[in-house]
């Protein structure tokens, strides 16, 4: 069974290919089949060379593509934070752009297959960090995307028990079920 469908590589369009995108490059070509590129941070770009910009990112990152198994795959420009995360930006940015494509991208990459919808509800947590002013993150790998209302409750309770990791539980809980009523 294979626990990782498809991998989003998020690349900042102002900086380009980096050493850590090298590296997801190797894990995703090792854990995924399919793969989306976030060309990110494009309201960057100045707006007199943006499209000109994307396009010579997209010929790049698609030559480096072209040497693994994700060849050909789909590039969508985002703005996850118009006009820049930074305090100075507070207030400056809009909403966040392109997320609506980079959603349907990975719809069409995401196979429709048959998921065991049975048994424990199986998530392993592998790091949980602080990131300043955006909260607590919480990873790990679900090997049951259905889970039973029990493991909501379960992840709640988890929530409860380690404040810390509360809005990953309530995540969690939402993810329960939201997998398969979206596809």
């Amino acid at each position: 069974m294979q626990i990782i469908d498809a991998m989003v590589l998020v690349v900042d369009v102002t900086r380009g290919l980096q050493a850590q995108t090298a590296e997801c490059l190797v894990v995703g070509e090792v854990a995924a089949r399919r793969m989306v590129v976030a060309l990110n941070k494009s309201d960057l770009l100045p707006a007199a060379d943006r499209e000109r910009g994307l396009k010579k990112a997209r010929r790049r990152i698609a030559g480096t593509l072209d040497m693994t198994r994700f060849a050909g795959a789909r590039m969508v420009a985002t703005a996850a934070k118009p006009g820049g995360g930074g305090e100075l930006a507070m207030g400056a940015g809009g909403e966040a752009e392109g997320l609506a494509e980079l959603r349907e991208a990975l719809l069409e990459v995401v196979p429709c297959e048959p998921r065991p919808t049975g048994g424990p509800f199986l998530f392993s947590f592998d790091h949980c960090f602080a990131v300043k002013g955006q909260g607590t993150v919480l990873t790990g790998v679900c090997a049951a995307p259905r889970a039973p209302a029990a493991a909501a409750a379960a992840a709640a309770a988890f929530g409860a028990a380690h404040p810390a990791a509360s809005a990953a539980a309530m995540a969690l809980q939402s993810a329960a079920g939201q997998w398969g009523r979206e596809r």
